[in-house]
Formats: structure tokens, C-alpha cells, sequence
């Protein structure tokens, strides 16, 4: 009887020292639990989201990038984009005009009056802008033409979206510190934020797991320990010790 008492105190030793691993064990996978939150944290902070200026603009680009590449000039909108441009086209003219006339004017004194109205004369004679304001139809529909082709269209989206981006970058400075961003994306070897949070994820999905075993494995043997202590009939030194272990 003695023996199987040293047995049963040799075996709960030894299922101690497992318990013991195991506590250890459990204690580190808590404290990657806590990185591993810490940095799931620093990805979503207010700071690099909602309030971050940068994401904000990086985010309304896209979208006008986006609209300018699915743009087509198409019969829908035809007649509203001809009445822009037949407006503007009119504006030019009217400012040419004007321009002219002022020009024409010269200083103040008779011979440069008389000047001004020789050269008004000439370039009346040579620019009618009456016959110019009656033909805005005519040019307006010579560049609806041209806009209407596929190449001309690409190539000014390409020249839209590459001013667009130029104006961003000018108007929009980043002002943002992202070191603390990009040092977890870059930690988890990810490309962004959504390939770093499908990494997290996963990982704090096995590390629950894991803990989740552990925790149950535990029990276990503390359920083994206890009734190997029971049996020995009396508390001594040894099951003190091990009892304490396992609370």
C-alpha cells in the first residue's frame, strides 16, 4: 500500500510538472493574444481611419478617378455636355473681343484715337465676331465630333486623371504619421490593411483555439491530480505541494 501511494505521489508529480508547462504555456499564448489585439488596435485607430485626412483623400480621388474612367460621352448626356462647351466657346469669343477692343483703344490724344479706331477698322475687316457668335453651334459640334472619337476620349481622361492627381498631391499634403501603421502591416508581411487584418484573424482565431485547449487540458489533469491525492489518504508534504500547485 505504501509503494502504490509513492506511485500515485510520483504520478501527480509528474502530471504537476504538465500543468505546470502548461500554465506557462497558456500565459505566453495570453500575452500574444494581447500584440496581437495591441496591433489590430493600431490598424483601426481613429487615427489612420476616420480621422485621417490622408485616407480621406486618397479615398474621394479614387472615386473621381474612377467616375472620369467610366465616363463616355454618349447620346444621354450629349446635349447637356454640348450646351458646357457651347458656352464656353461663346465666353472665349466675347473675351477675344474684348480683349481686341481694349488693345485697339491706346492711350489717351487725338492721333492715338485715331490709331486705335485704323486698327479697329482693320481687324473688323478681318475678324468678323458677330459671324464668330453665329457659327458657336457650328464649332460646338465640331468638338462634340472630336471628343465623340475613342482615342480623343482616352486621351483626355489621361490628361484629367494625371492633373487631378498633380492637383491632390500640390493642394492635399500628407500630414499624418503612418509609422506605427505601416510597422504592423510590415510585421505581418501584408500589402495593406485588409491582407493584415486576414492574417490577424487567422491568427488570433488558432491562438483562441489554442488557448481554448489548453484550458481544457488543464482541467483534465486537474481533475486526475486531485482524486490521485484523495487516495493516498492523507494530506502530506507532497500533496500540499501539489494540491497548492493546482489551484
Amino acid at each position: 500500500m505504501q509503494i502504490m501511494k509513492k506511485i500515485f505521489s510520483v504520478i501527480a508529480a509528474l502530471l504537476l510538472l504538465v500543468l505546470i508547462y502548461l500554465s506557462f504555456n497558456l500565459i505566453q499564448m495570453g500575452d500574444a493574444a494581447k500584440v496581437y489585439k495591441s496591433d489590430y488596435a493600431t490598424l483601426h485607430s481613429v487615427e489612420f481611419g476616420m480621422f485621417n485626412s490622408d485616407v480621406w483623400t486618397d479615398k474621394i480621388t479614387q472615386i473621381i478617378d474612377k467616375k472620369i474612367e467610366n465616363f463616355d460621352l454618349n447620346t444621354s448626356n450629349r446635349n447637356e455636355i454640348k450646351g458646357y462647351i457651347e458656352t464656353i466657346i461663346d465666353t472665349l469669343v466675347s473675351e477675344a473681343e474684348r480683349v481686341v477692343r481694349e488693345r485697339n483703344k491706346g492711350k489717351r490724344g487725338f492721333l492715338d484715337s485715331i490709331l486705335g479706331s485704323t486698327k479697329q477698322m482693320i481687324t473688323d475687316s478681318i475678324i468678323d465676331f458677330k459671324d464668330l457668335r453665329k457659327r458657336v453651334p457650328e464649332f460646338t459640334d465640331a468638338v462634340i465630333s472630336e471628343a465623340e472619337k475613342p482615342t480623343n476620349q482616352q486621351r483626355a481622361k489621361k490628361v484629367i486623371r494625371e492633373k487631378l492627381k498633380a492637383f491632390m498631391n500640390e493642394r492635399f499634403q500628407r500630414h499624418t504619421d503612418m509609422r506605427a501603421y505601416d510597422a504592423v502591416i510590415q510585421k505581418y508581411h501584408a500589402d495593406n490593411l485588409t491582407t493584415c487584418n486576414t492574417v490577424l484573424d487567422t491568427k488570433m482565431h488558432t491562438l483562441q483555439k489554442g488557448m481554448h485547449s489548453a484550458m481544457i487540458l488543464m482541467l483534465l489533469v486537474v481533475a486526475v491530480i486531485i482524486p490521485l491525492i484523495i487516495f493516498q489518504g492523507s494530506l502530506t508534504a507532497i500533496g500540499l505541494f501539489l494540491l497548492s500547485g493546482t489551484t
